[in-house]
């Protein structure tokens, strides 16, 4: 690297005249400093100077921004005083190009084939081609046969725990995808000979062999440890290997489910695994959370299952919901009960159910209401019961209906003059808009464009023709007499 020499000049006072009677000392002090100021004081003003430039910024510091004796600014030094800049050394760390000072700063001094070099190699770096998947940099490409391309880690993924061939870019079905390494040449250009291993059971061809090998070590049950290079011959083996070498646990139901390489799972010790099935990774503000809010548990069995619809499977197999109550609540707030002896005592306390005793080896013969009920017990069991309570059955209940007065939107007044009727009080409530409501001068334009629209439409009236007082009609009968 070639070194730089810079010669500082001296600044000479205006008007100042040597004494003669000052020592050779004095004035060789004055011509090293300044006439009439000491040497502390010119290396007072470049600390000063120094200090003000590395409060200002990086590149451009040459003093600072009010020292303008360094750049030769318009403030020059006073008469009968000379200025000669600090010959100090920039602060280690400092970036940037330009001077600090009179020294050239780090970035000042490299080369320009270094300068020229560090964007071209930035530009390499970023035109490595990246994965769409996992925005991961692509080490193997896998082709489909519509020739989308996918790093061989998704594609493997896909197929392997999956268990799906279509492609993730278009979702067509294809056979068999090409792992290589030339990212340019299409799936058709491929002939039988190209290819080294096939694996028809995953339905992946292979280029070469070290890719095969790459693949093949995915999907082995290697240890999630990153300083571990243990492979396992299964789980159980896997999870042994964990707690005694490692003195973690895995989660047995990530393990069973979640979608994962086995190198991709977590270690945990017993409080760890216990957070992590209650709260998961839900940690308000964490950069590195999923979403994840743990493993949802069976109130009845206190069985914690992967996720809710595995939840959900287990209600529905092995507790009882009540058929009723998902109707009425349009299964917006599904209720169980942890077997049927306890859903049939919700039955009695809450619904009407039919005492005889084939309906209730049957199971589930319940009704909404007590009309129902009689009228099951006229249509299913007439001969169980008696006569009055045959003809009781019959009998309907009408204090519990509610009736409302029929609405009569022929009412005269106002709207109806204006063809708009009344809305029948009778009818279900409107759902609630999901419209964004309106700022204040849009609702008072609205009112507005409302009100001329109702002038236009329906103009007032006044019952009919004005009747003519005998004056009047004289004075047109003159009128039109003038006229003719």
């Amino acid at each position: 690297m070639a070194s730089t020499t810079i010669q500082i000049p001296s600044v000479q006072g205006q008007g100042q005249t040597p004494n003669p009677r000052t020592p050779n000392n004095a004035s060789a002090e004055r011509r090293d400093g300044a006439s009439g100021v000491s040497g502390n004081h010119s290396r007072r003003a470049g600390d000063r100077a120094q200090g003000e430039g590395q409060k200002r910024g990086r590149g451009r510091a040459r003093g600072g921004r009010n020292n303008n004796f360094a750049r030769g600014g318009r403030n020059q030094p006073p008469t009968g005083t000379g200025y000669i800049p600090p010959i100090t050394n920039p602060p280690s760390g400092l970036g940037g190009g330009g001077v600090f000072g009179a020294h050239p700063t780090k970035d000042a001094e490299l080369n320009e084939d270094e300068v020229a070099s560090e964007p071209r190699n930035a530009a390499i770096e970023d035109d490595g081609e990246v994965c769409f998947i996992c925005a991961s940099p692509v080490v193997h490409t896998s082709i489909a046969p519509c020739n989308h391309r996918t790093c061989h880690i998704c594609a493997l993924r896909l197929r392997a725990l999956y268990k799906t061939r279509a492609c993730a870019h278009c979702r067509t079905e294809a056979q068999h995808v090409i792992f290589t390494d030339d990212s340019t040449k299409r799936y058709e250009d491929f002939v039988g000979a190209d290819t080294q291993q096939v694996d028809e059971t995953l339905g992946i061809k292979y280029e070469q062999k070290d890719i095969h090998n790459d693949t093949i070590l995915l999907l082995r049950y290697n240890c999630p440890d990153a300083s571990c290079d243990i492979a396992c011959w299964g789980w159980p083996d896997l999870h042994r290997h964990v707690k005694g070498a490692h003195h973690k646990v895995m989660c047995d139901l990530c393990t069973r489910n979640k979608k994962v390489f086995t190198h991709e799972h977590e270690l945990f010790t017993i409080p760890e695994l216990k957070k992590h099935e209650k709260f998961g990774d839900d940690n308000p503000g964490a950069v590195d959370q999923s979403g994840f809010k743990g493993h949802p548990e069976c109130g009845f069995c206190r069985q914690r299952f992967y996720g809710d619809d595995e939840l959900y499977a287990h209600c529905r197999d092995k507790h009882e919901r009540c058929h009723i109550c998902d109707r009425r609540n349009s299964g917006r707030q599904q209720q169980y009960y942890v077997d049927y002896n306890s859903l049939e005592q919700h039955f009695r306390k809450d619904h009407f159910m039919c005492a005889d005793e084939e309906c209730l080896e049957k199971k589930f013969v319940v009704f909404d209401s007590e009309m129902d009920l009689k009228a099951h017990q006229l249509q299913t069991h007439p001969n169980g019961l008696s006569k009055d309570a045959r003809r009781d059955a019959r009998l309907v209940d009408i204090s519990g209906f509610d009736y409302r007065t029929p609405y009569n939107g022929s009412r005269g007044g106002r709207r109806e003059r204006q063809g708009r009727p009344g809305r029948d009080p009778n009818t279900e409530a409107l759902p609630p808009s999901s419209a964004q409501p309106l700022r204040r001068d849009e609702l008072a334009y609205q009112r507005q464009m409302a009100i001329h629209s109702a002038q236009s439409v329906a103009p007032r009236t006044f019952g009919g023709q004005l009747s003519s007082t005998p004056a009047v009609a004289a004075r047109a009968n003159n009128q039109q007499d003038q006229e003719t």
